[in-house]
């Protein structure tokens, strides 16, 4: 996977583009490690009639970025319209947290758009 910030150079995305298939992610930088744990990612799929899906997020490994995904809810954001979960080119903040009344398994809280993306 090719992962790009804000400010690349179109010869770079130009490259980027011709040399794998994909897509580039602007604004997708990991958050530093900080004690609130907030995590960035955009939504890998999204079914819309049950409001759920996976957020594909990157986490700083020693060895570089490692990609992750983790399940959410669209009741677990304050965006207003679920549609913006279908578009995988929105970016979007969320907490990681243990669900215990679904055998501790992680899933994304207070999700919230980022980069300008109109709630």
């Amino acid at each position: 996977e090719v992962v790009a910030f804000n400010n690349v150079s179109g010869e770079l995305r130009e490259e980027a583009d011709s040399f794998l298939s994909g897509f580039l992610i602007p604004g997708l930088l990991p958050i530093q490690h900080d004690d609130a744990g907030w995590h960035r990612g955009f939504p890998m799929n999204y079914n819309a009639d049950r409001g759920f899906g996976f957020m594909r997020y990157f986490s700083l490994q020693a060895n570089g970025l490692q990609a992750e995904s983790v399940f959410f809810h669209c009741s677990k954001s304050n965006v207003s319209s679920d549609n913006l979960f279908a578009d995988s080119d929105n970016i979007f903040e969320f907490k990681i947290v243990a669900n215990p009344e679904n055998n501790n398994k992680t899933e994304a809280l207070d999700i919230r758009a980022i980069d300008g993306i109109q709630l």
